[in-house]
């Protein structure tokens, strides 16, 4: 300031903008589209190299090209889903021997006959006793269950098959789609520089990728509905199972239970039978002339009577499997 001028007032003004510091909104930020990752992205890179090899082949090639897509996905898809067929035949056979079970234990459940004695020979033997039948039931359960654990493995091994191939199918799919929407990209870029080679990639190219996406989204959609078919199979294969399971152990140990008690019975009654012979054998010798021939029948009787009681006795004993 000079001497003897007179002193100026002035103000200093402060733009508060010019000291803002802008604040990120994440809000805004998250709205914001992201770039494409993983296999969204590798889907849209095979369709521009692809799209890079058709813009250099005439349109006949790249119509084969085109038809070429996702043809080796459809065709695992479609010998993999042959294999239903064999898998539905599975469990058949294991139907037939619990019914079997069922029609062994309502025999036993029936009463039982009386047996007739016939006084000129032995009753003929019933070759289909229960004992017998029993046995063989156990067998066949046994084979039945280590079928439906051989048709399990390869029941799940069918679907792990099935699955693989539904996979790739959805890769054919996405890929398929990555290429039609590459396609109309240079179809308008080459609208008015190349507009017949537009039309035909806006047109003819276009019709036969999307051809060639309903084919495989008609295959994929077979292909999951017979995953949909193994599941059920698999799911009813261990229900089946768990069903032979309970029959071989639970099932047939009640049979043999029942079959023990009713040998039991029926050799008691033998045996009470054999012990009324006795008894008529006593009272005959008892009531029989004293002559020396007709005392030695009544003895020989009463002997064989008693080789019959021990003998039903020692067969009942060996006999009972409990």
């Amino acid at each position: 300031m000079l001497r003897g001028m007179p002193a100026i007032p002035y103000t200093i003004v402060i733009n508060p903008h010019a000291l803002h510091t802008p604040v990120k909104d994440p809000q805004k930020e998250q709205s914001l589209p992201s770039a494409p990752s993983g296999p969204e992205e590798t889907f849209r890179e095979q369709a521009r190299r692809l799209l890079r090899q058709w813009l250099a082949s005439n349109d006949n090639v790249l119509l084969d090209s085109i038809d070429t897509l996702g043809r080796r996905a459809v065709s695992g898809a479609s010998e993999a889903s042959r294999r239903l067929d064999r898998t539905i035949s599975f469990g058949q056979s294991a139907a037939s021997s619990l019914d079997d079970l069922q029609a062994l234990m309502a025999d036993l459940g029936a009463p039982a006959q009386p047996r007739r004695r016939s006084l000129f020979k032995a009753a003929p033997k019933n070759h289909a006793d229960p004992q017998t039948r029993l046995e063989a039931l156990v067998e066949s359960l046994d084979r039945e269950r280590d079928n439906v654990a051989r048709s399990l493995i390869t029941i799940e091994s069918d679907s792990t098959k099935l699955r693989a191939a539904a996979a790739e199918l959805d890769d054919a799919l996405a890929l398929i789609r990555a290429c039609a929407a590459a396609v109309d990209a240079a179809g308008r870029e080459l609208m008015f520089d190349q507009p017949t080679r537009a039309r035909f990639l806006c047109d003819t190219a276009r019709t036969r990728l999307l051809s060639r996406e309903q084919d495989v989204a008609t295959q994929l959609a077979v292909t999951q509905q017979g995953i949909l078919t193994l599941q059920l199979l698999i799911d009813g294969q261990h229900a089946l199972a768990q069903a032979l399971g309970r029959a071989r152990d639970t099932s047939i140990a009640a049979l043999r239970t029942a079959i023990a008690a009713q040998r039991a019975l029926t050799q008691s009654q033998d045996m009470a039978r054999q012990a009324e012979a006795l008894e008529r054998t006593a009272r005959a010798a008892e009531e029989a002339p004293a002559t020396r021939g007709d005392f030695q029948r009544v003895l020989d009787d009463a002997v064989d009577q008693v080789r019959r009681a021990i003998l039903a006795a020692q067969t009942a004993q060996r006999g009972t499997p409990l």
